[in-house]
């Protein structure tokens, strides 16, 4: 089994801080928290760098109301 864990629960002021605490806690993987705070689109080369220098891959986007095409009011 492989275990991934969301940015917003790992410690750090940015991206390879974060992945870098998921490497060190031992997770496999990590998933982004996209929402009006973190806009996934403009962040990926930031997203890249983290984890390729992490070693670690995104496992999932976890997306905000604002971003879901399901949700029908904007």
């Amino acid at each position: 089994m492989n275990l991934a864990v969301q940015t917003v629960l790992l410690p750090g002021d940015d991206l390879a801080a974060q992945f870098d605490a998921a490497r060190r806690f031992g997770f496999d993987a990590v998933e982004i928290v996209a929402g009006p705070a973190f806009d996934v689109v403009a962040q990926a080369a930031a997203v890249r760098r983290a984890s390729e220098a992490a070693n670690l891959p995104v496992a999932a986007i976890c997306t905000h109301p604002t971003h879901d095409p399901l949700v029908p009011d904007p």
